[in-house]
């Protein structure tokens, strides 16, 4: 078993990708992002099954803590993806790729800011149209987890 902390281990995977060509690079990014592509469509599907299936008794603690916890996976998926699409975009806008890399990376790029956006959209409108008290047992729901900070606040902005 390594005892390597995930910053030691992401420094040498960076100066792995560092020493590798762009068009390397490109080619090892563009199956991550079209992963993450395929997660936040996956992600979307199931926050509307849960939604509509538990939205109208969504005071049960079953379907509060289900709900609470397809927010907090969107939320740990995002904070990757979003690292990946600028990485992405790091790539298109400063390393020789070529062509194909280039439009590839761009295009997997915006489509996942845009699933980004539009499941964060999604996700705060539907927290928005909840009561005060259902948010609050949202939130004791998460604290429940062990997962620390609850990440409710960043969609209802």
């Amino acid at each position: 078993m390594s005892t390597a902390t995930v910053d030691e281990t992401e420094l040498r995977a960076s100066h792995t990708l560092d020493d590798a060509s762009a068009d390397e690079q490109a080619e090892r990014l563009l199956p991550i992002l079209r992963e993450y592509n395929s997660k936040l469509v996956e992600l979307r599907r199931d926050f509307l099954a849960v939604h509509d299936r538990c939205g109208k008794q969504l005071d049960l603690p079953f379907n509060l803590s289900v709900f609470a916890g397809t927010i907090c996976l969107f939320d740990t998926v995002r904070e990757a993806a979003e690292k990946y699409a600028m990485a992405a975009s790091g790539l298109v806008e400063h390393a020789p790729l070529a062509f194909l890399h280039q439009r590839d990376l761009t295009a997997q790029q915006f489509e996942l800011e845009e699933y980004l956006r539009q499941t964060h959209a999604m996700i705060a409108s539907s927290l928005r149209g909840l009561g005060k008290g259902v948010i609050e047992k949202l939130e004791t729901q998460i604290d429940n987890t062990g997962r620390g900070i609850s990440p409710l606040k960043k969609y209802l902005k």
